[in-house]
């Protein structure tokens, strides 16, 4: 009932002149005069925003201006973005807001994409014309359920606005893993800019409820149940929103923000860790196939650091090695690169250490991820969707890296066991681990998310069809989603066994691998902390209003 007459008082002082609409300082406010123009997601009115808006406007120690320009279709254009808000603010300093009053914005799903266009000085000429219009550059911005783009991240994390961005753990279309934790990883954690470009959680708040009113068709679709109240929601969000507002118009502020980003960091904690084990062309692993940093491979193999999680997939294989230790390294590499295609063959290499009874040995893998990540819409898997591993057989770690005798280390009986499906057994639970039983995350997820089940190795009979399979994720509804790796092994006489002629000197030996298409941990966390919830969690039918 207090969210419906908050509701019914923001919509009275609403003033609307046609598409575009602005609330005037709420009465009795007495501190600097200050504007937030807010502009709306795909397919959410933007009088959906009023009751949020209003909420902050009310929390405010400013004398607060709130614009919010509407879009044809419900759905922002950049062609029209910077004519709107020349058009609205214009509207707001006929009835009294004056042009020197610093203006801020804010912006929630697809709107966080075009607002960050606007704000950083597109080299659109149509935007540039109405920016010089509307005469007002952003002094300071706000994204919500939407990131700072990853174009600004590397070489070394660079935007022009101070910029906060929030994100709702329960968000089902700008996942927090990407929205939150990579942000969070490149601008606070790296950067070392919390202050001027905070990222923040709220937890148990989703993509809705940044507005009102009935849900959006992609968020019918795609978003997860809340755990928070509408109310609750906004409170929290105005909370966050009227501190960064005080901070950037220097009349106070930041110490909320300061503790919420210091929360969020120990939030994303396990995302960045599942991630860094993965080596993610996000965060750690830039320099890699299909990474951000890929030219800088050469003839197919990448500079270092590769996947710390495919080195741990080669200890699974070792196993106990007779009281030898195992130290594996990794890095990435183009799996298909070969000298006649102008790169290298890329095999694991075993190198005994007697003296300290150690075998070394290195292997080398290649992510692959879902369509539409490189694109950075949010709203994909970020994690890899595997991790295509080549490692040694523990048939040869045993004969050429311990020494012991081929007729005591027989293929069928080393390799025998499903190694593929352990490390990802192994890959699960680690990320389970790392979310911590006692978590919030790890609560709602036993009690309502899909497990991951595992399934035998997927056996191929040659490198080129390994390569061409994926890791298979089968939907068994209640009982979770079924988890199976192609592999491909071989025996250390591979070629004396299936060719019986002399093996040419251009081509490698074929023998001692065991080559796995690795579940990532950061997927398995990825599904612990979004995609596992979707079955039992989607967004509930609309409330009425």
């Amino acid at each position: 009932m207090v969210l419906a007459r908050t509701t019914l008082l923001a919509l009275a002082m609403v003033v609307r002149t046609a598409a575009h609409t602005y609330l005037p300082p709420r009465a009795g406010a007495t501190g600097p005069a200050a504007a937030l123009v807010w502009i709306q997601g795909a397919l959410i009115p933007s009088k959906d925003y009023t009751p949020l808006l209003q909420v902050v406007q009310n929390a405010s120690e400013l004398s607060l201006w709130i614009g919010q320009p509407s879009f044809l279709g419900d759905t922002p254009e950049p062609a029209r973005l910077a004519a709107d808000i020349a058009v609205t603010l214009k509207l707001m300093r006929k009835a009294g807001l004056n042009s020197s009053t610093p203006v801020y914005f804010g912006a929630h799903s697809l709107g966080t994409v075009f607002l960050q266009q606007y704000c950083a000085g597109s080299s659109m000429a149509l935007v540039e014309t109405a920016r010089a219009e509307a005469n007002q550059p952003c002094a300071g911005q706000i994204l919500v359920g939407g990131p700072i783009a990853r174009t600004n991240f590397l070489p070394s994390f660079s935007y022009p606005v101070p910029t906060l961005t929030v994100g709702g753990s329960l968000d089902g279309l700008a996942r927090v893993t990407r929205t939150v934790a990579e942000s969070y990883y490149h601008q606070v954690s790296k950067a070392a800019q919390g202050r001027d470009f905070p990222v923040v959680v709220i937890e148990g708040m989703n993509h809705y409820q940044w507005g009102s009113g009935a849900p959006s068709a992609l968020e019918k679709q795609r978003d997860l149940a809340a755990e928070l109240s509408l109310a609750d929601a906004h409170t929290t969000a105005a909370a966050l929103l009227t501190d960064w507002l005080s901070q950037l118009a220097a009349t106070g502020g930041g110490d909320v923000i300061a503790a919420a980003v210091a929360h969020t960091g120990t939030f994303v904690a396990p995302i960045v860790a599942a991630y860094e084990l993965e080596g993610s062309r996000h965060f750690n692993a830039p320099a890699q196939i299909g990474g951000p940093l890929a030219k800088s491979c050469v003839k197919g193999g990448c500079p270092q650091p590769g996947s710390a999680w495919a080195a741990r997939a080669q200890g699974v294989i070792a196993g106990d090695l007779d009281g030898w230790s195992l130290e594996a390294s990794n890095q990435f590499v183009d799996c298909q690169s070969t000298n006649e295609t102008g790169g290298q063959f890329h095999l694991p290499t075993i190198s005994p250490m007697a003296a300290n009874r150690t075998v070394r040995i290195t292997t080398f893998a290649q992510c692959n991820w879902a369509t539409g990540d490189v694109e950075d819409t949010a709203f994909v898997y970020t994690s890899a969707s595997e991790i295509a591993a080549k490692l040694a057989s523990k048939q040869c770690l045993l004969i050429e890296g311990v020494g012991t005798p081929a007729a005591d280390a027989p293929f069928n009986t080393t390799d025998a066991p499903d190694f593929c499906m352990e490390a990802n057994q192994l890959a699960y639970a680690t990320a389970l681990s790392l979310t911590g039983a006692a978590s919030r995350t790890a609560l709602r997820y036993a009690a309502r998310g899909q497990p991951f089940l595992f399934g035998p190795d997927i056996s191929k009979p040659g490198g080129p069809l390994f390569l061409d399979a994926g890791v298979k994720y089968k939907d068994e509804g209640d009982a979770g989603v079924r988890v199976s790796s192609p592999m491909m092994k071989t025996e250390k006489d591979y070629w004396k066994d299936h060719f019986h002629v002399p093996r040419p000197s251009f081509i490698p030996d074929p023998g001692c691998y065991h080559y796995c298409k690795l579940l990532s941990p950061a997927r398995a966390i990825e599904w612990i902390y979004v995609d596992g919830l979707r079955r039992n969690m989607s967004l509930p039918p609309s409330p009425k209003h």
